[in-house]
C-alpha cells in the first residue's frame, strides 16, 4: 500500500511539473505519456519526441526532464539557469 501512495505523490509532482505540455497516465503496467499539442515529426531529429513511454514512473521523469532539455536546445535557451553564487549581488558587468 505505501509503494501505491509513493507512485500517487511521484505522479502528483511529474503531472504538477510536465502536466502543462503532457498528459501523463499509467499503460498496461507501464506509464505513457503524450504531448497535449504535437510537434511536427521534422523536430524527431532534435530529440523531441510526442509521445514517451515506461516501466516507471522514475523513468518516464527521466525521459520527461530530456524532453525539456531538448526544447530549451531547440528554442536556444540553457536547459537548466545559470545560477549566482551565493552572497553575490549582480552588476551590471555580471548581467551581460
Amino acid at each position: 500500500m505505501e509503494r501505491l501512495a509513493m507512485s500517487d505523490s511521484a505522479l502528483v509532482l511529474l503531472r504538477s511539473e510536465y502536466g502543462h505540455a503532457w498528459e501523463i497516465c499509467d499503460w498496461y503496467g507501464g506509464w505513457v505519456a503524450y504531448r497535449r499539442a504535437f510537434w511536427s515529426p521534422d523536430v524527431e531529429a532534435r530529440g523531441i519526441c510526442n509521445v514517451l513511454g515506461a516501466d516507471s514512473l522514475e523513468d518516464l521523469a527521466g525521459q520527461l526532464a530530456a524532453q525539456a532539455a531538448a526544447e530549451a536546445r531547440f528554442y536556444g535557451r540553457r536547459a537548466i539557469p545559470a545560477q549566482r553564487p551565493p552572497g553575490r549581488r549582480r552588476t551590471r558587468e555580471t548581467a551581460r
